[in-house]
């Protein structure tokens, strides 16, 4: 988890970004401004993530020997950090979608999001890690991060769309 969280760091700061850019443009009627954001915030998520899920699927030991010394937690880490590494595309998108929810006021529903995470874990964890030992304790991370993005993700081109019949305000 040190690692991860180390590698979300850079998501969760474009997001707050990407917050106050929607949220500006939002408060000055420039909808169309969002949708660019947005798009470039997914992008941006890929070419940000791209070598921090490259170094998770490919070198876990390396990641896991910097800051472990315990042989065994290190080898839990190594089926972790691949898994993780596969979706962390996902998690960037997460936060994208959330805090341009966010942005444009609508809070409810990225909250939500919080409670469908910890849902999808204790579903996933229950369903796999009996058949897939700690495996499944990775995919029950993922999996919180894919119900919950999929979920923002919706939400977001619901608020776009209730957006773009909107006349944005002419404020001089």
């Amino acid at each position: 988890m040190k690692v991860c969280g180390l590698f979300e760091q850079p998501g969760i700061t474009l997001g707050l970004a990407l917050l106050t850019f929607t949220g500006q443009n939002y408060g000055a009627g420039k909808y169309d401004r969002i949708k660019q954001g947005v798009r470039a915030g997914v992008v941006l998520s890929v070419l940000v993530n791209l070598p921090f899920a490259a170094l998770e699927i490919f070198c876990p030991k390396l990641l896991a020997s910097l800051m472990l010394n315990d042989a065994t937690v290190i080898s839990y880490t190594c089926i972790f950090l691949p898994v993780t590494g596969v979706a962390l595309f996902a998690l960037g998108w997460l936060f994208v979608f959330r805090n341009a929810c966010q942005g444009m006021g609508k809070t409810v529903l990225p909250m939500v999001s919080g409670i469908v995470e910890v849902a999808m874990r204790v579903m996933v964890v229950l369903l796999l890690a009996p058949r897939l030992a700690f495996r499944g304790v990775a995919f029950a991370e993922i999996s919180a991060w894919v119900g919950a993005g999929v979920m923002l993700m919706i939400t977001y081109f619901f608020y776009q769309r209730r957006l773009s019949g909107k006349t944005p305000d002419v404020r001089g």
